[in-house]
């Protein structure tokens, strides 16, 4: 019987972790997909698709991360990118939303394409 009840707890505390774990992942992307979005609507060589959100927000689940539950992370991650502009650049924070959000980005990749209205031939990459 304590075997049972061991395994039974431990399965519990697995199940926890991984779920505290997958909470925190999905609010990161959240977060990144807010700076993202800023981004977007700040730099003028950078865009946030209009499909992006909707992608992010049927990978994790709901209806709509800019609304609901995640809104104020994905809020956050808008104000995270405003003040980052702020504290250095304009030119800075696009640049640096690129390497972290772009097509080859090195936290979320695809999040950010190049902008249809700054460039000839942009790069175009959905999110997926």
């Amino acid at each position: 019987m304590k075997k049972i009840i061991s395994s039974i707890m431990l399965s519990l505390i697995v199940f926890n972790v991984s779920y505290a774990d997958t909470t925190k992942e999905v609010k990161t992307l959240v977060f990144n997909a807010g700076y993202a979005f800023q981004a977007g609507l700040l730099c003028d060589n950078l865009m946030y698709r209009v499909d992006t959100s909707k992608r992010v927000s049927q990978k994790i689940g709901v209806d709509d991360i800019r609304g609901g539950s995640y809104k104020d992370i994905f809020n956050k991650g808008t104000d995270k990118a405003f003040k980052d502009m702020l504290s250095t650049s304009k030119k800075e924070m696009c640049s640096k939303a690129w390497k972290l959000f772009g097509c080859n980005g090195t936290r979320v990749k695809r999040l950010l394409s190049e902008s249809v209205r700054y460039y000839t031939n942009p790069t175009i990459c959905p999110y997926r």
